[in-house]
């Protein structure tokens, strides 16, 4: 007997896909905890793309993968939905920072010796470097930051704020659609967002130069349905 898997639906977070399949099943949470041996309250963080609440990305990808293969839709599709997903969420947390050891400083009798030449030298680097620099200006790709978001984010937020700086006379684009900015090159744009995994390049340009790129990758996660009331 040959049988056909049930397609996870689109344009949703991996949980609200694996909800609706649950659903149409006819099956509680708990319903599949028990047939998969996993904690009901790791499946509804599943489905509530709270993957913070989750005990670590390999007992979480288990998860996943049982919860597919009970609802008999695509374990590698769901798996790969999650990993991408839970890789926007990992982004957001603190990131340790590396302590620095400074170097002990070292003086060489030949510098005093040759200091002239030394500093002559530095002096004509800078000045070829400035020349070079003005003559292909026009031709390098402006600068760009984006200071809102600073980094990937997970949110419940349907708007978010794209915020940041570029060269006053570049144009500035987002998902190819341009974005005011004021005289000193800031700019700051509203952009409405679906839920799931929103991808946003943010695009500065010159006339005659490369565009300069950054990609914003932004989770919002569903909203959880209010529980239902029933009048007596």
């Amino acid at each position: 007997m040959t049988f056909t898997k049930r397609p996870l639906t689109a344009g949703a977070t991996l949980g609200d896909r694996l909800r609706a399949l649950r659903t149409e099943t006819g099956w509680s949470v708990e319903d599949v905890g028990r047939r998969i041996h996993v904690t009901s309250k790791y499946l509804t963080a599943v489905e509530e793309s709270r993957y913070r609440d989750l005990p670590g990305l390999v007992y979480a990808r288990q998860f996943v993968r049982r919860y597919a293969e009970a609802l008999e839709t695509d374990v590698e599709t769901a798996v790969g939905i999650f990993e991408q997903e839970y890789a926007v969420v990992a982004k957001t947390g603190p990131t340790a920072r590396p302590l620095l050891t400074p170097r002990a400083s070292t003086e060489f009798p030949w510098v005093r010796r040759h200091l002239r030449f030394i500093v002559s030298g530095i002096i004509v680097v800078i000045a070829v470097t400035y020349l070079g620099t003005q003559a292909v200006r026009n031709f390098l790709p402006p600068r760009l930051t984006v200071t809102q978001p600073a980094t990937d984010i997970s949110t419940s937020a349907v708007t978010l704020i794209i915020s940041g700086t570029t060269d006053p006379n570049a144009t500035v684009t987002i998902n190819d659609q341009d974005v005011q900015t004021s005289g000193d090159g800031r700019f700051n744009e509203s952009i409405d967002l679906h839920v799931g995994l929103n991808a946003l390049k943010i695009s500065a340009i010159k006339k005659h130069s490369r565009p300069r790129t950054v990609i914003r990758n932004i989770l919002v996660e569903s909203a959880v349905a209010p529980a239902s009331t029933t009048n007596s």
